[in-house]
Formats: structure tokens, C-alpha cells, sequence
């Protein structure tokens, strides 16, 4: 009866530019049972200096992606004397990952400034494009926009070029000229108040100002205040 392998957990960079090398490690060696590994990549890929598929008893080697490659996969199998393992696969490309989500303040007023950001895809650079009458520059992956006098509304994008040269899509956000909500509550004393001072209030909201009217009644004081 053939007796059967665990499978090799994986680690090593997904991003690897053709002709660049990249290391790449068995994780959960020893693997019971075990006498070497099999690693396998795309055509014209070697491992240590020699020809994929390469077989060596190392649980980590150093590959070197052929010129011409744009994408495909690093496997490796574990191997006993008549039995193999399942190959376990890492997708490896020269494209870089598409870029996460962007974070910021999307809803802005005209003469103020904000930041926004995407996660760190790596060592490449970021290209932002700002929407009419909105400043800022950078090529990292936060920028510091200010919002002029002019501005209404329009997209604020990002692409990412990695080491290797290859830009990703876009990430794109809508910005807009924000409106404050309706006041949620007003709390104070109604009624019994004839020629007295009284204080009113309603929940602040951030950024916004307050202006305050009395039907019956002289606004003393708070007035355009948070």
C-alpha cells in the first residue's frame, strides 16, 4: 500500500519582474516522510542556478524568472521514494496587484484641504489625478489635496507603476461639495420662558457652523458657532 505526503505550505513574492529572482520556502518542512522537493516555474525559470523542474533535498531555493515571462506559477512537491505530494502553487506576474481601497473624506468644502490614501502596494511609484480646481502632488501612495474656491465636484484617481514598470488600473473616488444634515434635535426649555435668557442646543456635526432664529424672541449669543 502507498503511503501518502502532506502537502508544502508556500511562501515567496507573487510580484517578481522577468529576470528578476525572488526566494522561495517550504514553510511547514520537515514534511514526515520526506526525502526531497520537486519545484517546478515557467518555462526558462531556474532555481539555484539549475533548470526547472529542479529536485533538491533544500526546503528553500532562489528562482530567477525568465526574460519574456509576464505570469505563471512557482509549484513545489514533496517526494518519498514512491509517493508524491499534491503540488502547492504561488501565481507569480509582473503585474502588480490591483491597488486596495482608497480612504478619505469624500464629501469637502470649497478652501480646505484633505488626505487620502491607498494601501502600500511597494517599492514602485503613484501617479494622482485630481479633479478641476483641486491641488496637491505626490507619488506615494498619500496625497494632501486642497480644494480651491472653484471647485464643485469630479474624480480624484490613482495608479500605481511597480518596480518592474507595469502600471496597474486605476482606483477611482467621486469627491463632491458636502451639505450639512438637518439638525437631528434642538433641546431646551418650551415654555414658560417670557423674558427670560435661555440656552438651546442640537448635536454638533463636524465642520459645520449654526445659525440660530427666534420667532419671538433675540438670538443673544452662538450665533455661526459649532
Amino acid at each position: 500500500m502507498r503511503g501518502t505526503l502532506s502537502s508544502p505550505t508556500l511562501s515567496g513574492s507573487t510580484e517578481v519582474c522577468a529576470g528578476g529572482s525572488a526566494v522561495y520556502t517550504v514553510t511547514n518542512a520537515p514534511i514526515v516522510g520526506a526525502q526531497n522537493y520537486t519545484w517546478t516555474g515557467p518555462v526558462g525559470t531556474t532555481f539555484n542556478g539549475n533548470a526547472s523542474p529542479y529536485t533538491t533535498t533544500s526546503t528553500s531555493v532562489t528562482a530567477v524568472l525568465p526574460v519574456g515571462y509576464t505570469s505563471g506559477s512557482i509549484c513545489v512537491t514533496a517526494n518519498a521514494s514512491c509517493v508524491s505530494s499534491a503540488p502547492k502553487c504561488l501565481a507569480v506576474s509582473t503585474s502588480p496587484s490591483a491597488i486596495g481601497v482608497m480612504s478619505g473624506v469624500f464629501s469637502v468644502c470649497p478652501n480646505t484641504s484633505q488626505t487620502y490614501s491607498v494601501p502600500n502596494a511597494g517599492a514602485g511609484t503613484y501617479n494622482w489625478t485630481l479633479p478641476a480646481n483641486a491641488s496637491g502632488s505626490s507619488t506615494s501612495n498619500s496625497i494632501t489635496v486642497t480644494f480651491n474656491s472653484g471647485f464643485l465636484n469630479g474624480n480624484i484617481s490613482v495608479t500605481y507603476t511597480n518596480v518592474c514598470g507595469v502600471t496597474s488600473a486605476a482606483r477611482t473616488k467621486t469627491i463632491a461639495i458636502g451639505s450639512p444634515g438637518v439638525p437631528s434635535s434642538i433641546t431646551g426649555i418650551s415654555n414658560g420662558v417670557c423674558g427670560q435668557t435661555v440656552s438651546y442646543q442640537c448635536p454638533p456635526q463636524a465642520g459645520a457652523t449654526f445659525t440660530w432664529s427666534a420667532s419671538n424672541g433675540t438670538v443673544v449669543s452662538g450665533q455661526g458657532q459649532q
